[in-house]
């Protein structure tokens, strides 16, 4: 059984550190081997399949997307819960919804990120 407030209390955190422009405090969800899909992987990288492997890869990829987006904002909006992991809903700077499909490991750390994005 999932403790929905311990997940909801990290995705809090999680969405925190981002708008703190705290790059550590975001990695530390994340496990070594972590796998990350998403648009923005695909535009910025080039990558087919917008997959990235490994907390190293992820990690480039976000401080990327911090230099690119200096306003970069999340605005949490809802926590959808699963057997093994959460569809985080929130809105982004520009105005459009987001949605995280965020499954975790045994430990209650991230091991897979997929992310959509609205129009």
């Amino acid at each position: 059984m999932i403790d929905k407030e311990k997940l909801k209390k990290a995705a809090q955190q999680w969405m925190n550190a981002w708008n703190d422009r705290n790059m550590e405090k975001v990695m530390a969800h994340y496990v070594d081997d972590a796998i990350f899909y998403s648009p923005t992987v695909v535009s910025r990288w080039n990558t087919p399949d917008g997959k990235l492997k490994g907390r190293a890869a992820i990690e480039k990829h976000f401080r990327k997307g911090l230099e690119e987006k200096p306003d970069m904002h999340f605005e949490f909006h809802a926590i959808l819960y699963g057997t093994e992991g959460v569809i985080l809903v929130y809105k982004r700077e520009t105005g459009v919804l987001a949605a995280d499909l965020v499954l975790f490991n045994n430990e209650g750390r991230v091991k897979e990120v997929r992310c959509y994005y609205g129009q």
